[in-house]
């Protein structure tokens, strides 16, 4: 299901003062603004988004194994069906 185009994962806060996103090996993928207001929260979320992405994707396959579909056929758009949010959650990340 994965079509990565991201610098792959797992990604770290680094700095001194945890101003960046890298990669293990020390690659920036984002700096942070120094603003403090959210920084730290922003940056955990940026951290974790390869981690989030890999999660949606391993739900969404597990729910359509479970129903046996490839698309839900609710009709309903999200928040509305936990299937159709993973896949626009999923679409939007994936987006270049």
């Amino acid at each position: 299901m994965s079509d990565t185009k991201h610098t792959s994962g797992p990604w770290r806060l680094g700095g001194p003062y945890r101003l960046t996103v890298e990669t293990g090996v020390g690659d920036v993928v984002a700096m942070i603004s120094v603003y403090p207001h959210g920084r730290d929260a922003n940056a955990a979320l940026i951290a974790a988004a390869p981690d989030l992405i890999a999660a949606c994707e391993m739900a969404l396959a597990e729910i359509m194994a479970l129903t046996g579909d490839d698309a839900c056929g609710c009709n309903h758009t999200p928040p509305l069906c936990c299937a159709c949010t993973l896949r626009a959650a999923i679409e939007k990340a994936r987006k270049p």
